[in-house]
């Protein structure tokens, strides 16, 4: 509990939190499923009843696909979003995306985010993601599993400026943190 409450101090949730699960495609798949049921309530008792749509960047963990399939949302329902030439999600091909969906009657729900990326190590600009997501009531996650360790560093915290607006947050301890055993935090700001 000590672990998860200064996680979610660390990363700026007033009243968040959290577990460990096992690793960092669990916490995606958390992240996800939390952000479906936040969007429709119902779906634990109905199912997905309507078109739910995800969006994540092209250099996204391979967990984003293979988790939208677990969840019932399917694979064709992703939109993966161009990344800029430093590896960055496109926050205005995202509102594009987004606002294309929308006029077609679907449901955006989810915003897969990333602290560090599997190959480049590239960090997602969190704050006009975040606008975007404020704006439609969209779930924003960020997969820190890589990189969001960076919470702890005064000098590399600003990778994850505006982490603070997101709704949910993971990492993995057994990357930067030097664990011996694979393990994965997971923090959310509605305690929920």
């Amino acid at each position: 509990k000590a672990i998860i409450q200064e996680t979610c101090r660390l990363i700026g949730y007033k009243n968040g939190d959290g577990t460990m699960p096992p690793g960092g495609s669990m916490s995606n798949f958390m992240g996800l499923i939390m952000g479906r049921d936040a969007k429709d309530p119902l779906v634990g008792q109905k199912g997905v009843s309507k078109t739910m749509i995800l969006y994540t960047s092209k250099t996204s963990h391979y967990s984003t696909p293979k988790n939208a399939s677990f969840a019932g949302i399917g694979r064709d329902n992703i939109r993966y979003i161009r990344n800029d030439r430093f590896g960055k999600m496109e926050p205005s091909h995202l509102l594009e995306s987004i606002e294309e969906d929308l006029a077609k009657g679907y449901t955006p729900f989810y915003v897969n985010a990333t602290a560090g990326s599997t190959v480049l190590g590239a960090f997602d600009d969190i704050n006009p993601i975040a606008d975007i997501c404020e704006k439609h009531k969209i779930w924003l996650h960020i997969d820190g599993a890589y990189c969001g360790a960076v919470i702890f560093s005064e000098k590399y915290k600003h990778l994850v400026n505006g982490a603070e607006r997101s709704d949910s947050f993971s990492f993995n301890a057994h990357k930067m943190l030097g664990t011996p055993l694979s393990s994965s935090i997971f923090v959310t700001k509605h305690k929920e």
